[in-house]
């Protein structure tokens, strides 16, 4: 996660920037009931997340915090103009999110977590560094991490993690192709998931058949 200056507290917490005290603690209860390393013991991807929203709620939940934070974020034009998110760092925390999917075990993988985790990786913020800074290789280096890690969620989710990653392909015709072939395949395996289990039946039955008539 981000070093405190550079983190969109709002984001994390998926609420509005004019977010009521009390949408605030709700957001963060709904949050921490999904992703408090005492409901998620061995995960990685929650452990992850965790201390960061919890850092989010603890400066929003207090109005000198509050106050203090919006002014440095959205006022202060020293900070606006110099956001210490850089491409590298961006591509740290997509080597780190691979890193921790490739360790997890597939079966048990908090999906809620990591599609959480790829959006706060394509937060607006994030995405505007790289349309700005980031070389053709660098993007397509994120761009792998992240289809990567997509392999593990559903489609629709994985889809609205694409959408936002191709608002960094800056019209790069191999990426913008990449992108479109991991979303084929990911429609072939879900349409594998959801009908396999009537093909196993038909072809059981089949079985059955066969079975029957050559014993007569």
């Amino acid at each position: 996660m981000q070093n405190n200056s550079s983190k969109n507290y709002y984001h994390l917490l998926q609420v509005k920037p004019g977010a009521s005290t009390e949408e605030i603690k709700k957001a963060y209860r709904r949050l921490a009931m999904k992703y408090h390393p005492d409901r998620n013991p061995d995960d990685m991807l929650a452990a992850n997340i965790f201390p960061a929203i919890a850092e989010a709620y603890d400066t929003l939940s207090d109005a000198a915090k509050r106050k203090a934070y919006d002014y440095t974020t959205f006022t202060n034009k020293d900070y606006i103009k110099n956001r210490p998110i850089t491409t590298a760092y961006i591509f740290k925390e997509s080597v780190n999110l691979e890193r921790i999917v490739l360790v997890s075990d597939p079966f048990r993988l908090n999906r809620s977590a990591l599609l959480y985790s790829l959006t706060e990786l394509l937060c607006d913020e994030n995405l505007y560094v790289l349309q700005k800074e980031a070389g053709n290789d660098l993007v397509e280096r994120i761009a792998d991490n992240i289809l990567f890690c997509c392999t593990f969620l559903h489609l629709q989710e994985s889809t609205a993690v694409c959408k936002r990653l191709l608002l960094i392909s800056n019209s790069q015709v191999p990426l913008d192709s990449k992108i479109d072939l991991f979303l084929r395949q990911q429609t072939k395996k879900h349409n594998w998931e959801r009908y396999k289990i009537i093909v196993a039946i038909a072809v059981a039955l089949i079985l059955c058949l066969i079975v029957y008539f050559a014993g007569k």
